[in-house]
């Protein structure tokens, strides 16, 4: 249930994102995605609560299992169609670089290595009694979904606090606008993540000389090869 509301959001989020910027939003409506991330995270840490609070229960009043084929076929079908789903889901990170998406595949991830832990411990206490590791996995699962809740936390938090692109990035930002003959060098490069969308600052120095429709030649050609690497 908590999976379904999650998704929902997230749809909802990439939908918002993708439209176009307006007269109340002139940067876009990239951040949406982050937002939805936070609200993952939110979902995820409070499953890790649940789960953790019942097998500790569990661990300290251990009791036989009922229908644990039931569940243990239920466990498998939904390995295979998280597992699905996460390929999918991966498969659109990379063509569109979705931070919602992101944190959504993350959630599911977590579901898919999960779901593999609860039927490990569904299989240990109900097939061969050992019925303390139906707790045990328990435990495992809401730590996995703690650090899971962290990190899509985290990548989101990057993103509404305007963290700056990676060095790498950065380096070839400068090498392609000083690529342009005539823009001698670049400096106070300032950059941000909005959703999918990369924001470029700079300052460009060029020949004084120059009459400025000149120089704004030069910085368009720059312009429009940072876009061609990133679109």
């Amino acid at each position: 249930a908590l999976d379904v509301v999650a998704s929902v959001v997230t749809l909802v989020s990439v939908r918002y994102a993708a439209s176009p910027p307006d007269a109340e939003h002139r940067f876009g409506h990239g951040k949406a995605e982050a937002l939805a991330g936070v609200f993952q995270a939110g979902v995820v840490a409070i499953s890790s609560v649940f789960v953790a609070w019942t097998s500790l229960q569990r661990l300290l009043n251990p009791s036989e299992l009922s229908a644990e084929t039931a569940a243990m076929a239920v466990m498998i079908i939904s390995i295979l169609i998280t597992g699905a789903l996460v390929s999918f889901q991966a498969w659109t990170v990379k063509q569109t670089g979705s931070i919602a998406t992101k944190g959504d595949m993350k959630h599911y991830m977590s579901d898919f290595l999960t779901n593999i832990v609860a039927l490990i411990g569904i299989g240990a206490a109900g097939v061969f009694g050992i019925l303390w590791m139906d707790g045990a996995a328990g435990l495992f699962v809401a730590l996995w979904l703690a650090h899971g809740s962290w990190e899509i936390a985290r990548e989101a938090a990057d993103h509404l606090l305007d963290r700056e692109a990676s060095d790498a990035t950065r380096d070839e930002i400068k090498t392609l606008a000083q690529s342009v003959k005539g823009l001698r060098r670049v400096h106070d490069l300032r950059t941000r993540m909005s959703g999918p969308w990369l924001h470029i600052q700079f300052h460009a120095d060029v020949d004084p000389a120059l009459t400025l429709g000149q120089a704004h030649v030069i910085i368009v050609e720059a312009e429009q090869r940072i876009r061609m690497a990133f679109p």
